[in-house]
């Protein structure tokens, strides 16, 4: 028969274990990097590029750090700081052999008179899986898109710590 107090106990710490969530480990090392990153617009919905519009983009990128990767984005428009400039939030997942690394972010699209478009993020991991498991830390990327052009090109640099 089972100790009612050990079962209880052993539910507890269970409970308060995932409640807590991913935690960096403590021999968790920070990686600088920088990255130049490729993308493409696959679709759009709920009347992108208008407030609540979705947006999925997908990509390439090489970084310093992580050698070469694949990225997968999901954004969504939150708004308008101008006529002009776009605000919007997203994920996004990076593939390399060695694992994956997740992120969120907020941005800007500013869109010139001649259609060019010059994108500034501003994003956060939020962990991953393989070596990248438990991943934190931040990053900036900035980029632009041609006139017409549904492809984003640009670079990426931050920290990370898993």
């Amino acid at each position: 028969m089972k100790n009612p107090i050990t079962t209880r106990t052993a539910v507890a710490v269970a409970a308060i274990l995932a409640l807590a969530g991913p935690v960096a480990s403590a021999g968790a090392k920070t990686h600088k990097y920088t990255a130049k990153v490729t993308s493409a617009q696959l679709s759009t919905a709920n009347g992108f590029p208008g407030q609540g519009g979705t947006a999925s983009f997908a990509g390439t990128l090489n970084t310093n750090a992580f050698g070469a990767g694949a990225l997968v984005d999901r954004l969504t428009i939150v708004g308008n700081t101008q006529p002009n400039v776009i605000m919007f939030k997203g994920t996004e997942v990076a593939l390399y052999p060695n694992g994956t690394q997740r992120s969120t972010f907020l941005g800007t699209v500013t869109i010139a008179g001649d259609g060019t478009q010059q994108v500034a993020i501003k994003g956060e991991f939020t962990g991953g899986t393989g070596r990248y498991r438990n991943a934190t830390g931040r990053y900036q990327f900035t980029g632009s898109s041609a006139a017409g052009s549904t492809i984003l090109r640009g670079t990426s640099h931050g920290k990370v710590s898993y």
